[in-house]
């Protein structure tokens, strides 16, 4: 359809005008922190069912504008048919205005809109028709900063869009501090502020999933996308700033997949705490592969957020587990409390992840990986040996010891799985000694940085590591595809 064409004939309106989407649209309020009532609409999408959970979208006007910027362009409209939407006044706007309006406003209440994104996030964090680990936020200008600040480190929140976003220095930082979430930048290069910052937003996010769209020639905030029908008459209005970044947003929420926190109970009493993820595709029908991420003594799951995401993007299900001792799996204790018996029994969490794992309906029992870091390395190699299931062997700098060189090489050349090493060439002899001996088989795969930082580290340094690890992943699972029956998973349900 191209935007000279009447878009909707019954209300005689042409392309590019209001449309009312199909959704089912409340009025609401609710308080901030510091007692300021906020005014929004809620949408839900008609066709929702009832016991379905949706992911979930925010939107933040800019300083000028009002939430009805958000339904005055199709593209945004159109979303609000496929998932839930939250347009709010921030303070000092429209019905938000509280008797302050927001111009006259001092620079100190103005920083208070994050207390509105906030609250706006808690608000629709608890609607039933929300998946609350789907959430979007869009932000245009001024509310930019605001929406880095209130949404960035909020685990509910997974995907951001800026247009013509302003950031100050406190916004800098906390975009810099944290590479999990993708974002996307729309900037006109006329707008010398906004185009800055967003440049320079973009240069410190490293989630390899953002992209920036620079304009030319089409101005500030939201109505970029009025100044793109007006100038591209002649495209079809799928084309338009508003649908692309509805339909980016769309597709990032959509790879979000669904993850959750659960609890394994071990024979021996640990409760072992862990992330799940399920992509979108077992909801179609389909059977995907898996992976099992193991962290090390150093931290926790957490270390492992993008990988996460990456994984699901790719139809690959993950266990993120927290094996005993780690991170919230202490309730027998702490990791360094352990005895040596005790820790390299560790490895009996991964079997039991394995169970959980592949209990789950659309999860193939037959095409499962493992990935560990350091000591836990040690744990997917001797796995793969105890369970020939475990399909592909991932091991960040593994830890080689003089006392168990010898049984690792033995281990290693008597498993048929092929393995990945990640290493730094100044992690030790020991271990230069077992990469080597790794890349003699063909099939296996070693990636040697310089330096001795250790790979989890490294993510933040080569931003292309992560989507290495899940492509040799998915590539290696992908081979024991031939094998599978008609349905190769089991009847249970997971956790």
């Amino acid at each position: 359809m191209k935007f000279n064409q009447i878009m909707n004939e019954k209300d005689d309106k042409p392309a590019g005008f209001y449309l009312k989407p199909d959704s089912i649209q409340k009025e609401v309020t609710f308080v901030t922190e510091d007692g300021w009532t906020i005014s929004g609409s809620l949408t839900i999408p008609s066709k929702q069912p009832k016991s379905e959970r949706r992911p979930a979208v925010l939107l933040l006007h800019s300083s000028m504008h009002s939430r009805s910027v958000w339904v005055s362009f199709p593209g945004w409209a159109k979303l609000q048919e496929s998932v839930v939407t939250l347009r709010i006044d921030i303070r000092g706007r429209g019905k938000s205005e509280g008797g302050t309006p927001f111009i006259e406003m001092p620079q100190a209440e103005r920083d208070k809109v994050v207390l509105d994104v906030r609250a706006a996030l808690d608000f629709i964090g608890t609607q039933d028709e929300v998946d609350h680990r789907r959430i979007g936020v869009v932000a245009e200008e001024f509310s930019a900063g605001p929406a880095v600040i209130g949404a960035m480190q909020d685990s509910r929140v997974g995907v951001l869009v800026l247009l013509s976003g302003i950031l100050s220095q406190s916004a800098m930082e906390v975009l810099a501090g944290n590479r999990n979430k993708p974002m996307l930048f729309i900037v006109s290069k006329e707008d010398k502020r906004g185009f800055a910052d967003m440049t320079k937003a973009y240069s410190l996010n490293k989630n390899p999933q953002s992209d920036i769209w620079v304009q030319d020639g089409l101005g500030v905030g939201v109505t970029m996308c009025n100044m793109w029908r007006n100038r591209y008459a002649d495209r079809p209005i799928e084309n338009a700033l508003d649908f692309a970044a509805g339909a980016w947003l769309e597709e990032q929420l959509r790879l979000l997949g669904n993850v959750r926190e659960i609890t394994i109970e071990t024979e021996d009493g640990w409760i072992l705490y862990a992330n799940l993820g399920l992509p979108e595709a077992i909801d179609r029908g389909q059977t995907v592969p898996g992976v099992i991420l193991l962290p090390t003594a150093l931290t926790d799951r957490n270390i492992y957020r993008n990988l996460e995401r990456l994984l699901l993007a790719n139809n690959i299900a993950f266990l993120n587990l927290e094996y005993r001792g780690i991170g919230k799996s202490i309730n027998k204790g702490s990791y360094i409390d352990q005895s040596l018996a005790e820790i390299m029994a560790g490895r009996r969490d991964l079997h039991r992840g394995y169970q959980v794992l592949t209990s789950c309906n659309g999860v193939d029992a037959d095409r499962i990986g493992v990935l560990g870091a350091l000591l836990a390395a040690n744990y997917a190699l001797n796995g793969a040996k105890e369970n020939p299931n475990l399909r592909a062997i991932g091991m960040l700098d593994p830890v080689v010891w003089a006392w168990s060189d010898a049984g690792d090489r033995d281990t290693l050349s008597s498993i048929k799985q092929p393995v990945l090493v990640v290493t730094g060439d100044g992690m030790g002899e020991l271990t230069r000694n077992f990469a080597s001996t790794v890349a003699e088989n063909y099939s296996n795969k070693v990636l040697t940085y310089p330096g001795s930082i250790v790979a989890y580290l490294r993510f933040r340094e080569d931003r292309e590591l992560e989507p290495t690890i899940v492509s040799w992943f998915k590539k290696q699972l992908e081979v024991h595809r031939s094998e599978l029956k008609e349905v190769g998973v089991s009847g249970a349900t997971c956790p």
